[in-house]
């Protein structure tokens, strides 16, 4: 029981000391984006196109085509996972074989990194086109890297 509990405490403490290191991590990359970055953020590089083969101007459309992206796909999505989480909760057979799919593909889409869907979803659109073998090698460099 002893040796059990020992255990426990040294996985918690690690776990606990690699989120820290990440934490710190992420706070030295914000902290050097900000420092490096400040001087640069004005109303004009907000607000403008990029010009110059993207060497100067501004992000506005970057940021105008990522508000329109999340708005229109919470539109888009958020009626479907109501209804399907109304239907799975109230009316599906437990038993049935559309619930239990339906179960198993949701609970899975839960348990995947997000970035591992994003660059699967974006290899499997590149795969018919001539971009094919470099869209599969960076969706399979940065998703094993990003797995837990």
């Amino acid at each position: 029981m002893k040796r059990r509990r020992v255990g426990d405490v040294a996985l918690s403490l690690g776990t606990g000391l690699a989120a820290a290191l990440v934490l710190l991590i992420v706070v030295v990359i914000l902290g050097d984006v900000v420092y490096n970055g400040a001087p640069h953020m004005t109303l004009t590089f907000l607000t403008q196109a990029p010009r110059d083969g993207m060497t100067a101007g501004g992000i506005f459309p970057a940021i105008f085509g990522t508000v329109a992206l999340v708005v229109l796909m919470t539109l888009a999505v958020l009626p479907a996972g109501v209804a399907t989480a109304i239907y799975l909760s109230e009316y599906a057979n437990p038993g049935s074989r559309l619930t239990r799919l339906v179960r198993v593909a949701v609970n899975n889409l839960a348990g995947v990194p997000r970035l591992c869907s994003a660059f699967s979803a974006w290899a499997s659109l590149f795969n018919s086109w001539a971009l094919a073998s470099t869209a599969r090698c960076t969706a399979a460099s940065v998703s094993s890297g990003s797995q837990p």
